[in-house]
């Protein structure tokens, strides 16, 4: 319980700053936290791989009164052989390769020494492979923002792979699902981002307080008009360095871009999205009628050229941002339905739902040559965000169970 009039301190941990919302995790971090920081002291402590990442830091949160606390990358991040090398001892661990790559002894010793120097009044960890990271039994009550059920996507991918890739997959999964039973349990509070995770880990988890507190869109900027005339264009948003978002991206290449161009001469794909590999780049470079776009500053002009967005997973946990960017842009959405997993949204209401391969691409044929239809999702889909997704609504919820924890309130 705070006893004088300061404001609380907090000290968030995270794998890394998010600056630029150009994924679907840096957004959800930036936005629910950054409404927080008036109220409290913060300290954000993170890797960083450069002076350079530590100077967009520092650049982007001091100014908002934040402390900012860096720790270089673990080996395991940089390029070449010691990756490989490093890829393959990181494999052979108990624990799950996504939570030993983070692993760092000097990013242990900065906690302590924040913890040590500092009256914490709560410790806030932002994503489920930092959770290593946090302290439990120090006193000070901590959170997770866990924004996937990382054991589920492994599962998921085994699921849709080849047989190697299969006993790989199903083995992370494995190590996943031991690591989250281990450490849910310890953080006095957790969230998670829909009501599907959430009963994910009740059901093998975790039994104390778990609070949904959705993903959100910004609704700053005006719908986009209709795109009119000249060839259909399709857009896929995505986190094209995340594994989920690779496998969709290569169905969408290989199995429904073949389906549609069939239906649809002219057709056109765009891929947009953060870190996509070489063989992607390569895949799409032999394919005439699609489009790979890597890093971009800004969506805003690839949703302009598009028709209507397209979200073909076939593996995920937690909920998709970009269905709801898209909403808030004014564009028609075509989803699988774990794409559209954890969105309270309703088939042929706000969007189009089809299984993976040709029913996708019957779906997405379907749409491009119904305009009216196209304009009535527009209008649906936009109000769905405004009624249930606005960042501003939901960094309350996110204040209130820091509030909750701070006072006293809600600890195990």
């Amino acid at each position: 319980m705070i006893s004088d009039n300061r404001p609380p301190r907090v000290l968030v941990i995270d794998e890394e700053f998010a600056v630029r919302p150009d994924t679907g995790k840096r957004q959800r971090t930036l936005h629910l936290l950054r409404g927080r920081f008036p109220r409290y002291r913060v300290t954000y402590l993170a890797f960083v791989g450069d002076d350079a990442e530590e100077r967009e830091a520092r650049d982007f949160y001091e100014p908002l009164g934040v402390e900012v606390v860096t720790v270089r990358r673990p080996r395991v991040y940089k390029k070449g052989a010691m990756q490989t090398l490093t890829a393959l001892k990181v494999l052979g661990r108990r624990e799950p390769a996504s939570v030993a790559a983070y692993r760092s002894r000097a990013f242990l010793d900065a906690v302590s020494r924040q913890l040590a120097d500092r009256s914490y009044d709560l410790i806030h960890c932002e994503i489920t492979q930092m959770s290593w990271a946090v302290p439990f039994g120090c006193g000070v009550p901590a959170v997770l923002d866990a924004h996937n059920v990382e054991s589920v996507i492994w599962q998921r991918l085994a699921a849709v792979s080849g047989r190697v890739r299969r006993l790989v997959f199903s083995s992370q999964a494995a190590k996943m699902a031991a690591f989250e039973r281990g450490v849910l349990p310890r953080f006095d509070h957790v969230v998670c981002v829909s009501d599907a995770d959430r009963d994910s880990m009740r059901r093998g988890y975790r039994d104390g307080p778990i609070d949904v507190i959705a993903n959100g869109a910004c609704l700053d900027e005006p719908v986009l008009p209709p795109r009119r005339g000249g060839a259909p264009v399709i857009l896929f948003p995505g986190s094209l360095n995340w594994r989920p978002g690779q496998d969709a991206a290569q169905h969408l290449v290989a199995e429904v871009m073949p389906e549609l161009r069939l239906a649809c001469p002219g057709v056109r794909c765009l891929l947009v999205g953060k870190g996509p590999p070489r063989w992607l780049h390569d895949l799409c470079a032999k394919t005439t009628d699609v489009e790979c776009h890597a890093d971009v500053p800004s969506m805003t002009p690839y949703f302009e050229q598009a028709d209507l967005v397209v979200v073909p997973l076939r593996v995920g946990s937690g909920s998709r941002l970009k269905i709801l960017e898209a909403f808030a842009m004014g564009r028609p959405v075509v989803s699988t339905p774990v794409g559209a997993e954890g969105l309270a949204v309703r088939d042929g209401v706000h969007l189009d739902l089809a299984a993976p391969g040709a029913p996708f691409a019957a779906a997405v044929r379907d749409l491009l040559l119904d305009g009216a239809r196209r304009e009535r999702y527009i209008r649906s889909g936009r109000r769905y965000v405004e009624e249930h997704h606005a960042w501003s609504r939901l960094g309350d919820d996110l204040d209130a169970v820091w509030q909750r924890l701070i006072g006293g309130a809600g600890r195990v």
